[in-house]
């Protein structure tokens, strides 16, 4: 996953993506779940107008351990049927 893991580097790049791990520790449920979000989102959007998303309110999550948003203020306008 990381150049020289066993090395104390505070300027390592930590932007991959390891929400499920990797290696052998790898989350044996990541497969299902990134099917359950895809249909989850592919359901909300066929059944909304859109979507506006506050980009001023957005505040981001301030850890070392977690990235993402803390608050991601959105307004989901209902669609034509």
């Amino acid at each position: 996953m990381f150049a020289e893991p066993d090395r104390f580097d505070l300027g390592r790049d930590t932007t991959a993506k390891i929400s499920f791990g990797s290696g052998r520790h790898y989350c044996i449920g990541a497969h299902l779940a990134r099917l359950e979000a895809r249909v989850a989102l592919e359901e909300l959007a066929a059944r909304t107008g859109g979507y506006d998303i506050d980009e001023a309110g957005a505040r981001r999550v301030n850890s070392p351990y977690a990235r993402g948003f803390a608050e991601l203020p959105t307004t989901i306008t209902r669609g034509a049927g």
